[in-house]
């Protein structure tokens, strides 16, 4: 007899705590004296009569294997009214006895317990609802207001105080993640290098909580069934973005097939920057923007671009300029009188020192024959030194310009956007725009 006992559990979500549950029903079947027991569990909305182990209970009912169910609630059975007539009926046709915790014992053959129990149902079922709603409720007044309700925290951001805060190491992976998408590299690439599944490197993608937004009304309820719905809302977070809005865009757009950083390397990749501080990325094939959704910056002609840069380049190289031959000689020239000079006040010291030891001149006159001299002393060092530094100041932007030269000579003879590339990121560190046309060149020596 004990071993044609069933315990029945069922939970909403994987959130709740199903073994909590079956023990506590285990514990009521142990004092009505049940030793031996089947337990099937559920984790699924009591609207759905699609449960595996549901499933499995019903059938074992109708092979006469459980004359006796135990169950916390009657809703843990079924939410919906026509499944729980049916599920009545048949534990009438096979004398199927059912404990509920928070009732006792029910007789599906008996009239009264039977109207009482479809009551409770409904009851129940109504109760169910009015929760859930309050709960979608709270918890569209929370998003609303930009907290985090989704759960599990994204990579990139942990949980204090209900509330999203940065982790850098992971921020880092995030901001990675991106770049490499953005360059060309395909999600399973990116998902093998960071050792994720192809399916969370899109999902990634494509959240916006990473640009400080959140989504409002992903789920929603149609036909007792929570799905997806592809019409949600972005609203603003409370929390801090990984990832600015010009990159999270340019990303979406090469998820939606719209061509931007393919087909190869730009020649300024990494290299553009806007007046608002926001990257400037290849567009299409002919263009470059920047994707700073508030930035008023318009798009810019890559050949235009392109050969204004080398223009400038070569006009900055220009501006080094060569040591001539006559400036030379004219540094030369002034260092070698100035160390005459030098040499003069230093023997006109000495005689003004000598003077004084052979008591030629008093004290005070020493001193303030002294003090003038050092001061000329000092002035024509001074003077030498900064020669000197004029002369290795022209020395070192002749180096420079001749090493700048070698790769901007390389630069007009190449037609490889890879190659530029790579040669300009040598010598320059950004270029950085002040407004649509006019840029500064940050070189690198």
């Amino acid at each position: 007899m004990n071993c044609k006992v069933a315990i029945y559990a069922r939970e909403s979500t994987e959130k709740q705590d199903i073994d909590t549950l079956v023990s506590m029903c285990e514990a009521e079947a142990k004092k009505l004296g049940f030793t031996h027991y089947r337990i099937y569990k559920d984790i699924g909305t009591g609207y759905s009569n699609e449960r595996e182990e549901y499933l499995k209970l019903l059938e074992n009912i109708k092979l006469g294997k459980i004359k006796t169910i135990i169950i916390y609630e009657q809703s843990r059975m079924t939410r919906d009214e026509l499944e729980h007539q049916i599920l009545y009926r048949l534990f009438r046709e096979h004398n199927v006895k059912l404990y509920v915790m928070n009732r006792g014992w029910i007789d599906p053959n008996d009239e009264n317990d039977s109207f009482i129990s479809g009551l409770l149902n409904l009851l129940e079922a109504k109760e169910g609802r009015t929760i859930a709603k309050r709960v979608r409720d709270r918890m569209m007044h929370l998003k609303d207001e930009g907290n985090w309700t989704g759960g599990p925290a994204p990579l990139g951001y942990k949980l204090i105080d209900k509330k999203l805060v940065i982790v850098p190491e992971e921020a880092e992976k995030v901001k990675e993640v991106f770049r490499l998408f953005i360059n060309g590299e395909n999600r399973t690439t990116i998902a093998n290098l960071f050792g994720y599944e192809p399916k969370k490197v899109f999902r990634l993608l494509k959240n916006p909580v990473y640009i400080g937004r959140l989504k409002k009304n992903q789920i929603v309820i149609k036909n007792k069934k929570a799905i997806e719905n592809k019409k949600f809302e972005i609203v603003n977070g409370k929390h801090e973005a990984i990832i600015d809005i010009g990159t999270f865009e340019l990303a979406q757009d090469i998820i939606n097939g719209i061509k931007r950083e393919v087909g190869g390397i730009a020649a300024l990749q990494d290299l553009l920057y806007c007046r608002c501080g926001s990257k400037i990325y290849k567009h299409g094939e002919n263009y470059y923007s920047c994707k700073n959704l508030s930035c008023k910056s318009v798009a810019i002609k890559r050949s235009e671009v392109l050969e204004t840069v080398l223009t400038s380049l070569e006009s900055v190289i220009n501006d080094l300029g060569e040591i001539e031959e006559n400036e030379e000689d004219n540094v030369l020239s002034k260092i070698y009188l100035y160390k005459k000079e030098l040499k003069k006040l230093e023997v006109k010291k000495e005689k003004i020192f000598n003077k004084y030891l052979e008591d030629q001149i008093g004290e005070d006159l020493f001193n303030k024959n002294n003090k003038e001299v050092s001061n000329q002393i000092e002035i024509v060092k001074s003077q030498i030194e900064n020669l000197k530094e004029f002369q290795n100041n022209k020395l070192k932007a002749q180096e420079t310009r001749e090493n700048i030269r070698v790769y901007y000579d390389k630069i007009k003879n190449t037609k490889d956007d890879k190659k530029i590339n790579r040669l300009l990121k040598i010598i320059i560190s950004k270029i950085e725009f002040v407004n649509d046309y006019r840029f500064y060149i940050h070189l690198k020596f």
